[in-house]
């Protein structure tokens, strides 16, 4: 069982640099940036979509902890914004911890973000998943989000 808190000054820390360094390493794997500066242009996205970091207007950063021990086995972060049918949320990350991964974690991670949303008047909640993570697309689907877009490449 996991709870959502919301994350303090030292764990949006931590959760900013690790949640930089997995961007930019996705975006090298899905071809989109260089090595050499994805590092650069994932601390360029967060600062634009974080621009006063844990205090930035519309964004939720919270830690998914387990209830039983206190332990933190994971984070999620998303944002709301007014959209065309009304308020809608955007996750931008959700990462649950090796040790916690495989036992059913994420799902109850989204269930509650699904609980958060719903308290704050959101209608619709989107995302993106890279094409290599598997694992994550499945769980999606599982928990109800449909394909809207697809980009596809193929290497020559």
């Amino acid at each position: 069982m996991i709870k959502l808190v919301q994350m303090d000054e030292s764990t949006f820390q931590f959760f900013l640099g690790q949640s930089t360094r997995d961007y930019a390493e996705d975006k090298v794997r899905a071809g989109a940036w260089d090595a050499e500066n994805a590092l650069r242009q994932s601390k360029e996205e967060m600062t634009r979509f974080l621009p006063k970091g844990l205090h930035t207007e519309g964004a939720y950063l919270y830690s998914v902890v387990e209830v039983e021990s206190g332990e933190q086995a994971g984070y999620i972060w998303f944002n709301v914004t007014e959209g065309r049918s009304g308020r809608e949320a955007f996750i931008y990350d959700i990462y649950i911890f090796e040790p916690f991964q495989g036992k059913g974690y994420g799902k109850q991670a989204m269930l509650a973000l699904d609980e958060e949303a719903r308290a704050m008047n959101v209608t619709k909640i989107g995302l993106h998943v890279f094409g290599q993570n598997n694992r994550a697309f499945e769980l999606y689907k599982q928990m109800g989000y449909v394909v809207t877009d697809i980009t596809m490449s193929k290497e020559l």
